[in-house]
């Protein structure tokens, strides 16, 4: 059975980008089966995926709220079978300290509009934002990850 590996990573850079901060959040020890829905695979026609970050959990990682948030991406250790149609990445400000329950449908921002997913194996994934998102480095955070 086929499997894929993912490690939440968020990838920080400062305005001017001559200096990067990458912040690893998660073990990395998940592994989902071909035939599991996951941010990095598609086996229904359509997911939605929600995280929670918090604040304490970012900054024991090293993050700073004075570089924004450009990218996002995943461990993969094999591709998927299929590439995922209609993906977007949206996050918010949140008050949560996990998904026991939905996150709602409100208050989100687009950072990454919809394109077709092709995760690709073999290391960090990295999906760049298409609008960057300013954490305040104080909130909770919460990603929701959508494909049509």
């Amino acid at each position: 059975m086929k499997k894929i590996l993912f490690i939440i990573v968020f990838l920080f850079f400062i305005l001017t980008e001559i200096s990067s901060q990458i912040i690893q959040l998660g073990s990395g020890t998940t592994e989902t089966s071909v035939t599991t829905a996951s941010p990095v695979n598609i086996w229904y026609r359509r997911f939605v995926s929600q995280f929670v970050y918090t604040a304490a959990e970012i900054n024991a990682a090293g993050g700073s709220s004075s570089s924004p948030i450009t990218q996002l991406g995943f461990y993969v250790t094999q591709a998927p079978i299929y590439s995922i149609p209609g993906y977007t990445i949206k996050i918010k400000y949140t008050t949560a300290n996990n998904v026991t329950n939905a996150l709602g449908t409100g208050g989100w921002t687009t950072v990454v509009n919809s394109f077709t997913y092709s995760p690709t194996a073999g290391g960090y994934d990295m999906i760049e934002f298409d609008a960057p998102f300013s954490w305040d480095g104080v909130s909770n955070i919460a990603v929701e990850i959508c494909c049509s």
